[in-house]
């Protein structure tokens, strides 16, 4: 029963080292995703994580960064639609570092994006630009937990 489960189950790497990162991963969600979707009968799209791929090596570049997300952003949602297939993309999360005093700015990103994770404000690492495409946010948290080191695991609404 499990081998029938895990052939039912495509799996792409990407090399996190190549300077051409971006580019592949574009290629696989405008090419072989498409494919995938057509000949295949796929129920469910993970992407872990769309960080990976746009966290790194931007530099000051961030519009360059902002326009391949809305690229990749706007790719999947026609996918999903057009395959009826939902899409789950991970984005990861960054400590927020406040400038110190309290200032508004501080209080206002906080307010915005924070949420509770081990006790620390955190933030998802792909700022404004990602979440001006996402459609649902759900956020996964750990608590600490005296009984055991792994915590407590919530999922939490963020917006729907």
């Amino acid at each position: 029963v499990l081998s029938g489960c895990l052939r039912r189950i495509h799996l792409r790497f990407f090399d996190m080292s190549a300077d051409f990162m971006e580019e592949e991963f574009v290629h696989v969600i405008s090419k072989d995703l498409p494919r995938l979707l057509r000949t295949t009968k796929v129920k469910l799209v993970v992407i872990d994580s769309i960080a990976a791929v746009y966290r790194t090596d931007f530099g000051n570049q961030i519009a360059k960064r902002s326009e391949g997300l809305f690229q990749a952003a706007s790719i999947l949602k026609t996918l999903s639609e057009k395959h009826c297939c939902p899409i789950v993309v991970t984005n990861q999360v960054s400590d927020l570092i406040t400038t110190g005093g309290g200032q508004q700015s501080d209080f206002e990103t906080r307010k915005m994006y924070g949420r509770m994770s081990r006790g620390r404000t955190v933030i998802p690492a792909l700022g404004l630009s990602w979440s001006a495409c996402v459609t649902t946010r759900i956020m996964l948290t750990r608590t600490s937990s005296l009984s055991t080191s792994a915590g407590l695991r919530n999922l939490h609404p963020v917006f729907s």
